[in-house]
């Protein structure tokens, strides 16, 4: 079965629009993982979308405090790297998603160049 993880962190306008591109990836790979790294206010949005296994929230004001970003970042790689992902997409195209899809560890990442 494969892993797939999609980041789209923001942008409700967006997200949405990738949702077609989900459902093309789920009908090419039956049976397939896929979860999405995504802004917390947009989650609930993707609980509409059944191929979405798991939704992994993108802490962003946590991750803007000098305070809290140590253990923000620390908690979002790790919630990342829980699965062990055969592609990330990157739906972004920033140099956060690209960061992030960075210590996913996998082999193929695909999105903007």
């Amino acid at each position: 079965m494969e892993k797939f993880l999609i980041i789209k962190i923001s942008s409700l306008g967006d997200v949405l629009h990738a949702f077609p591109a989900v459902s093309l990836l789920s009908a090419k790979f039956p049976g397939a993982s896929i979860d999405w790294l995504v802004h917390p206010a947009f989650a609930q949005i993707l609980g509409y979308n059944s191929h979405v296994r798991r939704i992994i929230p993108f802490p962003r004001k946590e991750l803007g405090s000098p305070i809290r970003f140590p253990g923000a970042f620390r908690r979002l790689v790790a919630d990342i790297r829980r699965e062990k992902y055969d592609v990330v997409i990157d739906m972004q195209g920033l140099f956060r998603s690209a960061l992030f899809a960075k210590f996913a560890r996998t082999g193929t990442v695909a999105g903007f160049a």
